[in-house]
């Protein structure tokens, strides 16, 4: 996915190996402002400020303290989540919101 916005970091890795996904993740958690999870299978890291007031609206499971906080309650909402997991950074994107997701693990990724 290509972006106008140089704001937004793009991937590097194979979204669909969960071993590079959760690498990747690790990486993007160091700019991540935190992290979110509906319940079910939508883990989220909010990487601006507006995201991040939408995750705490909406959001039942945030956690926004540390980076060791945030990267233990991704890889427990992962492993505890249906199949249809996966994890997003999510940055706000003006001119297309559809490109501020980057897909770190895809759903059924293996």
């Amino acid at each position: 996915m290509t972006t106008k916005n140089p704001n937004i970091r793009q991937p590097k890795h194979d979204p669909l190996s969960q071993l590079e996904g959760m690498s990747a993740a690790e990486e993007y958690l160091e700019d991540a402002i935190l992290v979110a999870f509906d319940g079910c299978h939508k883990i989220y890291l909010a990487m601006d400020e507006e995201q991040a007031q939408f995750f705490r609206a909406e959001y039942p499971h945030v956690v926004e303290r540390d980076y060791e906080s945030m990267n233990e309650a991704i890889i427990n909402w992962y492993e505890d989540s249906c199949s249809l997991r996966f994890i997003n950074a999510v940055y706000t994107d003006e001119l297309d919101p559809n490109a501020g997701f980057i897909s770190l693990i895809e759903q059924f990724a293996s």
